[in-house]
């Protein structure tokens, strides 16, 4: 910890101790204190501050997380960690270890109605905080260090609290150059502003890209600069601030962007739309300056999969007063820790001129998923002069690759993705061979995902051809990408009105790993045609036609949905919305699949003139199908009741083991390789296959085959049939297969693995 973190007084261990403890002895005993944290009042639940021996104790965790800090609890004892500041206190115990230095305290830390009350001047001033008494008004300020009156995150997105940005080391050869990111027009390329105008730069194929980010924890903390991460081009966002590195060919040998990042909760997300957990119910939509990173760390048009109670991370512009990028990526919103990565290829070929092969860097394109007709581009970087080429999967193999006449040791290739090219998480590799036919083998760092199939329908609600008595149903179409990359957007039109003169609606829809939901925006009557294209991350499209007849609803509520696009187990959270008339009463029960009442009357809040909301939380004993049923009684006195048209699938906690039954380890196999075993019901299996060995009797060999998903019937048997190419001049050659498996909710297990040899 720097000392900068503290004031003078508090460098030393003995005024650290006289600062430990905050004397109000103008307080009366029953008078309320009030605690104010970078401009925001802190609510303490039913165990407010209190005095004990003329000190003030405050609830730990409300001021440690309301200062950005992370706190753990085990065994008595409290963990925290806020930048580069780390604190242990045990409860009962006078003294408290921060960065290995022991602080004593006046009042030992205790636990009073199940919470850890501790001094209230050694909580800010353990965390480098500033903390002050107004006697008059009774309330105690804790300002964060950097912060300023009313800083913090009152109303998203405005953030007034971000630092200044971070100083970044970069080389010393050649110059560097400091702009905002326009884009990146081409693969090698990047744009960005600098002093009102653009520049276009060619960036070098081993370019070392960093991100570094200033974290804030919770909406109401100051931003903590992190260490750099390493990212890849296509990682990179228009409006990031960057720094260039450039060598003296004026080629970027390295970008630097920074960003400033506040964690923030999911209340509600479906279609293009995501609803945070704030006192505003801010709505983020996204679009042309708004864009969403997926758990996977791609770019999504859609946040299906986002969870009610889920972190994500919203990036902020550089004056801090919008929101430009929402990543759902762990790693966006996570503490990094350690120093800035190292650049692992150097700006210049280092490698001889002649001699062995030796391949030092294999990089590709296919930063998202591939479709048939697009071009999958592989970049080598090895010793000049060699006949080099590349593979990905069982069907594409030997691509030459051609080496660079103007980049001696830079080789470059192509391939036309066909139909049937199909390869899950695989990865590229690069053999090349030189005098007397010795060669390498290097695959590269980023998996590459090829998907040429369309998803496939399984069906629709309401059925083709129904009569459904709801003016204002849920629509869900069921499809299954299976084996490729996963659903990624959706268009859906309503159409309504006479053949002659139909009306089409297009409405938000909401797209889950098996399905697409989307509500009707308004009351139907009559005929209804549903039109929707479903593409998956590659941009195959499925086109879904069907139709229904619907009822006309004269009841006072016009829609009740919930949030639930896929199944959930019991502690997951079901957002509820009911539109009715404005000022009314409304509330929910909840049934199960045996049409016994779980939950009776649950309030729903009127959030917005005649649109009520609720969440609610799966008990432990639900399983199977649950319905929900909204009741609203309007300010008339007239009651009227309406069923969420569709129902949600609840999975137990216990998950099914996952086995392989056949092949057994150290089987000898054949091409294809037959995989079978059990696993959850209807759950989906990725079996992802591993070639070691040893080539030309003396190299490690190693190579990632890629991953083969299936799905478990319903008694839980599935099988994959993986081919396997031919892999030259390799002894002792052996297959890891790796099996993992996702229920319907998403739970993943521990994988089970399984080695065999040909």
């Amino acid at each position: 910890m720097t000392s900068s973190r503290f004031s003078p007084a508090a460098r030393t261990l003995g005024a650290a101790l006289l600062l430990s403890t905050l004397s109000l002895p103008a307080l009366a005993q029953n008078s309320p204190i009030n605690v104010i944290v970078d401009g925001r009042p802190i609510d303490f639940g039913g165990t407010p501050p209190t005095q004990v021996a003329g000190r003030t104790l405050v609830p730990l965790r409300a001021i440690f997380e309301a200062l950005g800090a992370q706190v753990e609890f085990s065994a008595g004892t409290i963990r925290a960690r806020r930048g580069d500041t780390n604190l242990q206190l045990a409860i009962g115990s006078s003294q408290a270890i921060i960065n290995g230095q022991v602080r004593t305290l006046d009042v030992p830390a205790q636990a009073v109605f199940g919470r850890t009350l501790v001094p209230l001047r050694f909580v800010g001033e353990a965390l480098g905080a500033g903390v002050n008494f107004n006697a008059a008004t009774q309330t105690i300020t804790i300002s964060s260090p950097g912060a300023g009156s009313g800083s913090g995150f009152p109303s998203l997105p405005t953030m007034g609290n971000t630092p200044a940005p971070p100083a970044f080391t970069v080389p010393e050869t050649g110059q560097s150059v400091s702009g905002i990111l326009v884009d990146t027009p081409q693969p090698g390329t990047v744009t960005i502003s600098v002093g009102g105008g653009l520049r276009t730069y060619a960036v070098n194929n081993n370019a070392l890209i960093l991100r570094q980010i200033s974290l804030a924890a919770s909406p109401s903390a100051t931003p903590m600069r992190q260490a750099a991460r390493q990212i890849t081009l296509a990682g990179l966002t228009a409006g990031d601030p960057v720094r260039l590195s450039l060598d003296n060919a004026n080629r970027v040998t390295q970008i630097t962007t920074m960003a400033t990042v506040v964690v923030a909760r999911v209340q509600f997300a479906g279609g293009n739309q995501i609803v945070l957990d704030d006192e505003r119910d801010t709505t983020l939509t996204l679009g042309p300056n708004l864009r969403f990173i997926d758990a996977s760390g791609r770019v999504s048009n859609t946040v299906s999969n986002l969870a009610p109670g889920q972190s994500v991370g919203l990036f902020l512009s550089r004056e801090g007063r919008t929101v430009y990028q929402v990543s759902a990526y762990a790693p966006d919103f996570t503490p990094a820790s350690g120093n800035t990565v190292s650049d692992p290829f150097p700006a210049n070929n280092t490698l001889p001129a002649s001699g062995a092969p030796q391949i030092q860097l294999v990089s590709h394109n296919a930063a998202t998923p591939l479709r048939a007709g697009t071009r999958l581009e592989v970049t080598a970087r090895a010793t000049p002069g060699l006949r080099a080429s590349f593979s990905l999967g069982s069907r594409i193999q030997n691509v030459p690759l051609a080496e660079d006449p103007a980049r001696p040791g830079v080789y470059l290739g192509t391939y036309i993705v066909r139909s049937g090219d199909d390869v899950l998480n695989g990865r590229v590799a690069v053999r090349a061979v030189g005098a007397n036919n010795v060669e390498d083998f290097a695959q590269s760092t980023e998996s590459a995902t090829i998907d040429t199939i369309a998803p496939r329908l399984v069906g629709t609600f309401p059925a083709n051809g129904a009569q459904i008595g709801v003016a204002q149903p849920n629509i869900a179409i069921f499809a299954d990408d299976l084996g490729g990359s996963g659903l990624g957007g959706a268009q859906v039109d309503l159409i309504t009105g006479s053949a002659d003169n139909p009306i089409a609606t297009r409405i938000p829809a909401t797209v889950a790993p098996t399905s697409v939901n989307a509500v009707a925006p308004a009351a139907l009557s009559g005929p209804v045609r549903v039109r929707a294209i479903i593409t998956d991350k590659a941009g195959n499209p499925l086109n879904v036609n069907f139709s229904f007849n619907a009822a006309i609803n004269t009841g006072a509520i016009t829609s009740f949905s919930h949030g639930a696009n896929r199944a959930l187990q019991p502690g997951d959270d079901v957002p509820l919305v009911l539109s009715a008339q404005p000022a009314g009463r409304a509330s929910f029960d909840v049934y199960d699949e045996r049409n016994q009442i779980i939950a009776r009357d649950v309030p729903l809040i009127e959030v917005e003139p005649g649109r009520y909301r609720a969440s609610y939380r799966v008990p432990a004993t639900a399983t199977g199908d649950v319905r929900f049923v909204g009741r609203f009684t309007a300010t008339d006195g007239t009651s009227s009741q309406l069923e969420a048209t569709t129902r949600v699938q609840i999975v137990s906690n216990v998950v099914t083991p996952l086995t392989i039954q056949t092949p057994r380890e150290g089987d000898r196999v054949t091409s294809p390789l037959v995989v079978r075993g059990q696993a959850a019901p209807n759950a989906t299996v990725d079996v992802a296959l591993r070639a070691e060995g040893t080539q030309f009797f003396i190299l490690e060999y190693r190579q990632d085959l890629g991953t083969k998903q299936v799905r478990a019937d319903a008694n839980g048997n599935w099988t994959a049939s993986i081919d396997l190419p031919t892999l030259r001049n390799v002894s002792g050659l052996r297959y890891i297969i790796s099996a993992t498996q996702a229920d319907a909710t998403g739970r993943t297990g521990e994988p089970v693995v399984v080695t065999v040899t040909r």
